[in-house]
């Protein structure tokens, strides 16, 4: 409950070892989710000689249907990309209803430790990445999670989507992958920080029920399209 997730914040608050950046609420689809975001002031690293600062990404809902979730979150200082390196929300703490629900709540102190292990290993990640080259039949991979091959047979509903596609990934290429080349060169991290700015900031995100488009495109990131992209962008990587 919203309860369990402010009390075990309230824990971190009181000893220092975390802060809060930001709180809100979600829908996602009928049910209401709360989530907040804490800084880990200790947790900030040198990765790539790019400064990134460890948070923590709670979540639950209000009627208990789904888990209380610590994830850890890696954010990139020097870009906007605001979860540039999020990676994978099975990386993180979940409690579930449980008898024993008190000892698991103890238990969520562990999410600390998760997440320094969390960053330590993006970090390990992130340096052979930017070691490797990105050649152009991998950029087309990475396309391919972005925006789909076209399947539709129908010649007016193909003409429209392949037009869509095209754009899709012109926006990628020309106003996200260009940077990061600009920026670290032509590698895996470079094709990586593209592909989560992209999916950030520059993917089409539509209002939903009870959400602004801020609000689905933050759902989208944490639970939704947006995080299985760039799962399927990081197993690729």
């Amino acid at each position: 409950q919203p309860a369990d997730l402010f009390s075990f914040a309230e824990g971190l608050l009181q000893d220092g070892r975390a802060e809060w950046a930001t709180a809100g609420t979600v829908r996602r689809g009928g049910l209401i989710s709360i989530w907040g975001l804490m800084q880990i002031p200790d947790g900030a690293q040198t990765i790539c000689g790019e400064e990134y600062r460890s948070y923590l990404f709670l979540g639950t809902d209000y009627d208990g249907k789904t888990s209380w979730t610590a994830n850890p979150v890696n954010i990139r200082s020097s870009c906007s990309n605001a979860f540039a390196g999020y990676a994978r929300a099975g990386t993180g703490f979940k409690i579930r209803n449980a008898r024993k629900r008190e000892e698991l709540m103890e238990q969520a102190s562990h999410a600390l430790q998760i997440t320094t292990a969390s960053m330590a290993t993006y970090k390990l990640w992130a340096e052979k990445r930017s070691l490797e080259y990105a050649s152009e039949a991998l950029v087309g991979e990475v396309e391919d999670i972005i925006a789909p091959p076209v399947k539709v047979t129908d010649e007016d509903a193909r003409a429209k989507a392949v037009a869509t596609r095209v754009n899709v990934i012109d926006s990628f290429r020309n106003e996200y992958l260009a940077e990061e080349i600009d920026r670290n060169g032509r590698t895996r991290y470079s094709l990586w920080n593209a592909l989560t700015g992209y999916v950030d900031h520059g993917s089409r995100t539509r209002r939903t029920r009870g959400n602004s488009e801020r609000q689905a495109r933050l759902a989208s990131q944490m639970w939704g399209q947006g995080a299985r992209v760039k799962d399927s962008a990081y197993e690729l990587l």
